[in-house]
């Protein structure tokens, strides 16, 4: 897959008006990792929409980018090179984590602290902690202080899905496909 386009990265510290490019999605999804903790031991769950762009709007999507990119990157948002499509990526806040039997809960910006969870491939998200602005929807299992989804989420089987150099466990989930045209 070629190279993602990447005004800003969290974790930089220039700001500029012309793309930089990540070497793919993976080093951006490091990146934003480390922008949500840098704490040894954490589970980090990140998950993100892919936008899918048709021919008739990929010349809109070139003048946003020049025109807005850096406020696009600041808000997580990763095209690809040829514009077919976009990511938008978000911490997976308060998720309801199902491991080995057990549950555990993620902080707001989608991080599990101190807890024994090595196996990637058997975290999936069940839900997540009701607030004030997150109620669920008609498909969810709604308790008093949980939403609980129908149909847990798992991660996809991608390489990137494993430890990084500093024993962070970094689990990615996407959370489904939108569609542009003109």
């Amino acid at each position: 897959m070629k190279t993602a386009l990447v005004i800003f990265i969290l974790t930089a510290c220039q700001f500029t008006t012309e793309p930089l490019r990540a070497s793919d999605f993976l080093a951006f999804e490091r990146n934003f990792a480390q922008s949500l903790s840098s704490e040894k031991d954490a589970t980090i769950l990140i998950g993100f929409r892919t936008f899918l762009i048709d021919d008739s709007a990929k010349q809109f999507y070139r003048n946003l980018i020049s025109e807005r990119g850096e406020e696009l990157s600041k808000n997580n948002h990763v095209f690809s090179d040829d514009l077919s499509f976009f990511r938008q990526y978000f911490p997976m806040s308060t998720a309801i984590v199902e491991y080995n039997g057990n549950t555990y809960t993620a902080n707001y910006k989608g991080v599990i602290l101190k807890q024994n969870l090595k196996e990637t491939n058997k975290i999936k998200i069940i839900g997540r902690k009701k607030s004030e602005f997150v109620q669920g929807t008609a498909d969810d299992i709604i308790d008093e202080d949980r939403i609980i989804f129908r149909k847990p989420l798992i991660q996809e089987n991608r390489s990137h899905v494993e430890n990084d150099s500093i024993n962070r466990r970094i689990c990615v989930f996407d959370c489904g496909n939108f569609s542009f045209g003109m």
